[in-house]
């Protein structure tokens, strides 16, 4: 078992509630105030990041959890309740970590997704080229 596995258990199980309108996820996004739009975009979030953990060579869309954990650090502290916020902070060390260990597979999609499969090569760039 990986590191991964228990990041993309909590998030799965994290995400479903944001999606199916639980009340504690209604109200917890309900005193951020930003309406519950930000509840379904969250939820969108750590469902692509989990299937970023499970699918290895799709390790940038966890990446994005990082970003996510950082806000929702931030919202803890400001918003909601301070002590809270070492939750998001640790499991985006955590993502982090598995970014980190996976990054030349990540580096690798994106080379053949943004370059048809081609290296990307400086061509000289000159005029008249």
């Amino acid at each position: 078992m990986d590191g991964a596995d228990p990041a993309r258990r909590l998030l799965f199980g994290s995400a479903l509630p944001k999606f199916a309108g639980d009340p504690y996820a209604i109200e917890t996004f309900a005193k951020i105030g930003w309406g519950d739009w930000l509840r379904y975009f969250t939820g969108v979030v750590e469902a692509a990041g989990a299937i970023g953990l499970v699918i290895p060579r799709l390790a940038g869309a966890a990446a994005g959890l990082i970003g996510l954990m950082a806000g929702a650090a931030l919202t803890q502290i400001l918003v909601l309740e301070p002590v809270w916020s070492l939750m998001p902070i640790g499991y985006g060390v955590i993502f982090a970590l598995i970014a980190w260990r996976r990054r030349a597979e990540v580096r690798a999609l994106v080379s053949r997704v943004a370059w048809g499969g081609r290296a990307l090569r400086y061509s000289g760039g000159g005029e008249g080229e």
